[in-house]
């Protein structure tokens, strides 16, 4: 037994090469031990000795079968005990896993007789292997969960492995795509494809390209691939990772985006065409500071010879008669809301050198909207009426020289009423100051109210009788134009394109017209106004709405109560349109206890009805008319359980 070890052997050597070997021997960190032909410890180390458990005492000289009985019967030592008896030159592995220790075992026949054993540990080896196969299986799995393609392959580019997905979307097997890889591609493509691929292996970098892939039903779509090459330690390709992302969906939206786009310039210039042939002046301007863009014809004769086009409009009319005109153009841009302004005096300088000539003009200025809704500019009409209006107010100057002096007795003849009636109630004023303050508010709001759907009425009337006689002359015109026997086939055609766009512009005025006081609420009622009302907006939205009000086909409210359930069917649905997100809307009118209730739904994406002010998507307009005719507004909304609006107004009768 060497000093300061517990291994030992049974004959020490006298040879001193033999005792250094023994004394290496008992160094190592593996098991090392000798047994005679008897199956005595005839030699164990200090491992060996851990391994087992016991000290060199407790083996040397003992038969390993008596000390360790439970190995007797076991395949290790049955080879064990073949190899002692055929003396086989070769040695034999054996693994266990005794002790609770993952071993392996190589045997060895001595050539004076009995067998060496050494043993060593592959526990660690053993987890390695594991955790590289678990790390692998864990890499695929997840691999095959991405919804894109994934790959790697070699460094030519063959490829070694493909995800579930690639299998699935080329409906192949991994096999037929390693024997032909670039079946799958678009034949177009394929030769890109190895260009790329060279392209990256001269890089060394990650490359980006796209091309087409086809689907197992014959079908291509484009996807976004890139390809990273996984360098070796000596900066070689060891191997390339390869990705792959359907783009296709990309594709067709930008496609279709410039084809509306083409379309959108196209109508563009029709309408163009069709406004330099109209009886008014007209105007297009650009942003918030009024750009002059294009004019027609009678525009360009009010603007003479000064410079207009691509100018700012204050830049190019600074004249102070002008500026009322610049402040409509910013009210109409800034609020989205058409200006029309009717027998206005004008000035306009035609020269630039201070020379104004003044006339009356009917004006529209009407904003341009973009694809997203916002204001871009302005469309500006003007119609000279100078005539109508001098001839109306020579008329007049004439009629108030006449009643001049009757006008001035009257005058102070209803003066001196109004202080005796002042006095008179100046006693009933002060005893009823509040109740006064409340009904007067009140009163005014609903003059308010109903002097803005005169209003409103009026403009609609305008816009049939006026402009949509204009236009009815203008088509007229433009169909007898196109009835000339020698006309060329090109203004034909272009005749005919503006025919088209005068019937256009006609049902955009009528729709406008329609929009500011329906004809039909007038005409025939409540229940007639919303069914069409609904049958428009569904049309224009694509969201289906559901109407019941029944009751009310052959029965009239009150005009007010009607404008009012009118009105906010209208803004509710158009902030249906707007905000919810909604497939679906209903709208209810029923009569219950003496009020008309009016219900207004939609399953969209609601909002926070507590934090969202009453101001916002015109709720607090709804609000007020409601509130105009003593009735009572409420609205019940949450994100993502719709949005209902309940109206309760009462009534004394009905019709």
């Amino acid at each position: 037994m060497t000093q300061g070890s517990n291994c030992a052997r049974a004959v020490v050597p006298c040879d001193q090469t033999v005792a250094k070997i023994l004394r290496a021997l008992d160094l190592s960190r593996d098991p090392i031990i000798l047994f005679d032909e008897q199956w005595r410890y005839e030699y164990v180390n200090e491992a060996a000795c851990t391994l087992l458990n016991r000290s060199a005492s407790e083996l040397l000289g003992h038969e390993c079968w008596e000390l360790f009985p439970e190995l007797r019967h076991s395949e290790n030592a049955q080879a064990l005990r073949r190899l002692m008896r055929e003396r086989e030159p070769a040695t034999r592995t054996y693994r266990s896993a005794f002790k609770g220790a993952l071993l392996e075992g190589h045997a060895y026949t001595l050539a004076g007789g009995g067998l060496a054993v050494i043993v060593h540990s592959i526990d660690a080896h053993v987890r390695t292997e594991r955790a590289h196969y678990e790390s692998e299986r864990r890499f695929r799995a997840l691999a095959d969960l991405v919804p894109c393609v994934i790959w790697t392959a070699d460094p030519k580019g063959r490829p070694i492995w493909v995800n579930q997905r690639w299998l699935d979307y080329i409906g192949t097997t991994l096999e037929a795509t390693q024997t032909s890889p670039l079946e799958a591609l678009h034949p177009d493509d394929r030769e890109r494809w190895n260009a790329e691929y060279r392209a990256a292996t001269r890089s060394k970098e990650l490359h980006t390209f796209e091309f087409q892939l086809r689907h197992h039903d014959g079908t291509c779509r484009w996807h976004l691939a890139q390809t990273r090459p996984i360098l070796d330690e000596a900066g070689e390709i060891a191997y390339w990772l390869g990705s792959a992302t359907d783009i296709q969906a990309e594709r067709d939206m930008l496609f279709s985006e410039r084809s509306a786009r083409r379309e959108a310039e196209q109508m563009r210039q029709s309408l163009a065409r069709v406004l330099e042939q109209a009886p008014f002046a007209v105007a297009i301007t650009a942003g918030s500071d009024h750009v002059f863009k294009s004019a027609n014809v009678l525009q360009m004769r009010l603007f003479g010879h000064r410079p207009t086009v691509n100018l700012p409009a204050r830049l190019a009319f600074p004249e102070k008669e002008l500026e009322p005109v610049h402040d409509l153009f910013d009210r109409a841009f800034r609020e989205n809301q058409a200006v029309v302004l009717r027998e206005q005096r004008v000035g306009w300088d035609r020269t630039g050198k201070g020379q104004i000539e003044y006339g009356y003009f009917d004006l529209v200025y009407q904003p341009i909207l973009d694809e997203n809704g916002s204001v871009e500019g302005l469309l500006c009409v003007s119609t000279d009426v100078s005539e109508s209006v001098e001839a109306r107010l020579s008329v007049s100057r004439s009629r108030s020289e006449a009643e001049a002096a009757r006008g001035a007795l009257e005058r102070a003849h209803a003066e001196l009423e109004l202080r005796i009636a002042e006095r008179t109630a100046e006693l009933e004023r002060s005893n009823a100051a509040l109740a006064t303050e409340i009904a007067t508010r009140n009163d005014l709001q609903r003059r308010l109210s109903s002097a803005r759907e005169d209003e409103q009425r009026r403009t609609a009337r305008d816009l049939h009788d006026q402009v949509g006689q204009t236009l009815s002359a203008l088509t007229l015109t433009i169909k007898a134009a196109c009835e000339a026997d020698t006309l060329p086939p090109a203004a034909l055609s272009r005749l005919n394109d503006a025919l088209q766009l005068a019937g256009r512009l006609g049902r955009d005025i009528h729709d406008l017209a329609t929009r500011l006081r329906p004809a039909v609420l007038d005409a025939f009622g409540l229940h007639a106004a919303l069914r069409q009302l609904l049958t428009d907006w569904s049309h224009h939205s694509g969201i289906e709405v559901d109407f019941e009000a029944t009751w009310l086909k052959s029965k009239r409210l009150a005009s007010d109560i009607e404008t009012t359930l009118y009105r906010v069917a209208q803004e509710a649905l158009t902030n249906v349109a707007r905000h919810a997100h909604a497939t679906r809307a209903t709208v209810v009118v029923e009569l219950h206890d003496g009020r008309v209730i009016e219900i207004v739904e939609d399953n969209g994406c609601g909002f926070d009805a507590d934090s969202v002010a009453l101001g916002r998507m015109g709720l607090e307009g709804m609000r007020e008319r409601v509130m105009l005719v003593g009735g009572t507004f409420d609205i019940e909304s949450a994100p993502g359980a719709g949005t209902t609006i309940f109206v309760s107004i009462p009534i004394t009768e009905v019709a």
